[in-house]
């Protein structure tokens, strides 16, 4: 259950950044 966690708050890192890049341009 903690690496199921853990890999969604990094699949969530990665969208949230991938959003702000989209937002930059």
């Amino acid at each position: 259950m903690s690496r199921f966690r853990v890999r969604r708050s990094r699949v969530l890192s990665n969208i949230m950044s991938d959003i702000g890049h989209s937002s930059k341009y």
